[in-house]
């Protein structure tokens, strides 16, 4: 699996928005997308990642 940055979605693209953020996720890719919690957080030290949680 391949993150990247993206301007516009392809056709395969499922596009879910969060807090005016937009994800794109390919369809191939949405298997590993299923049960799954997407999270930002901030560290102790002031970095900040997105986090994939199985719920």
């Amino acid at each position: 699996m391949k993150l990247s940055l993206e301007e516009q979605p392809l056709g395969a693209d499922h596009v879910f928005e969060v807090e005016e953020i937009s994800f794109l996720i390919h369809e191939e890719e949405m298997v590993y997308f299923n049960q799954t919690k997407i999270d930002f957080d901030t560290d102790l030290l002031g970095r900040s990642n997105f986090k994939l949680i199985r719920v």
